[in-house]
């Protein structure tokens, strides 16, 4: 799925669902045949930032159906892209869990740092604002 639209054009999505569903400002890419849907994702968010220079001069920017379907990905031999999806997959993976890793050492480092700044612990707050007694 590529957002073509305003100003997030060209963000990318994935979904495994065969029931998944876009409005008119998304166009969804549906691979058959030789093309695996992961390393067309993965193609797609190589290519997605030149998505933009596509667009009309309008107040709303758009890439229509036809410029979308004109744009091009670079698609390797079927086993090779099983491969490279693969790689990246396990790397995407791993900055996740980093990226999940760094946000709670944020997270303790602002509680240390209220904490050593006021002598007050700073309880963590839950959904809806409420904070845990």
């Amino acid at each position: 799925m590529v957002v073509c639209i305003g100003a997030t054009i060209g963000k990318v999505g994935l979904t495994v669902e065969d029931n998944g569903a876009t409005n008119q400002q998304c166009n969804s890419v549906i691979p058959k045949g030789k093309v695996s849907a992961e390393f067309l994702f993965y193609s797609m968010l190589l290519r997605a930032p030149a998505l933009p220079l596509l667009a009309g001069r309008a107040a709303v920017p758009i890439v229509n159906k036809s410029n979308f379907c004109d744009f091009k990905v670079p698609v390797a031999p079927l086993p090779e892209q099983r491969e490279i999806a693969a790689q990246l997959a396990a790397v995407d993976a791993k900055l996740a869990a980093e990226e999940s890793r760094r946000a709670a050492l944020a997270a303790m480092f602002q509680s240390l740092l209220h904490f050593l700044l006021t002598g007050r612990v700073r309880l963590p707050e839950f959904a809806g604002g409420h904070t845990a007694l």
